[in-house]
């Protein structure tokens, strides 16, 4: 889609109220703890509130490089 062509209604519950789901990941030895049980979770989630993930379970979240490639994780 053309983003000129992209259109929110105002009448969109996400919109209005800013539906989503959330999944934290733990990292332990530079791996996702459970990432599958992450994953379906995720799925789980978007269906009961009717939130289409385009590429199927996991699609977008195949392979977190940026939560793998750090050699330490570090704390604020």
């Amino acid at each position: 889609m053309d983003i000129a062509d992209a259109r929110i209604s105002v009448t969109d519950h996400g919109f209005l109220y800013g539906d989503g789901i959330f999944e934290g990941l733990r990292i332990r030895s530079r791996r996702i703890f459970r990432l599958d049980d992450h994953l379906a979770r995720f799925e789980t989630g978007a269906r009961l509130i009717g939130l289409e993930l385009p590429g199927g379970r996991g699609a977008q979240f195949s392979k977190p490089r940026a939560a793998t490639a750090s050699p330490r994780p570090t704390y604020a």
